[in-house]
């Protein structure tokens, strides 16, 4: 076998722009709001921290307010370190 899963050649030499459809909706999909959605998130975890120090629970509120940091770093550094092949 050289590496193509069974069928695969077949598929492809019928219709060559099926792979292709698939890596532009890849692309799509990689670009959807993932900024807004972050901030949403943030937005939500900033409040619920702060709901947190005022009902007296400072502990968990630093909890919340670290693990958001902590997610979002890690967010960050690896949207700079993908692992996509360039086009």
């Amino acid at each position: 076998m050289n590496g193509t899963a069974w069928g695969e050649r077949d598929v492809l030499a019928d219709d060559p722009n099926f792979a292709r459809s698939f890596c532009r909706g890849q692309a799509r999909l990689g670009r959807a709001g993932n900024r807004r959605a972050a901030l949403a998130a943030c937005g939500v975890a900033t409040v619920l921290s702060s709901l947190l120090w005022m009902l007296g629970a400072p502990d968990g509120a630093l909890a919340v307010a670290v693990t958001v940091g902590a997610i979002w770093l890690a967010w960050r550094c690896s949207a700079g370190n993908s692992s996509r092949p360039a086009r």
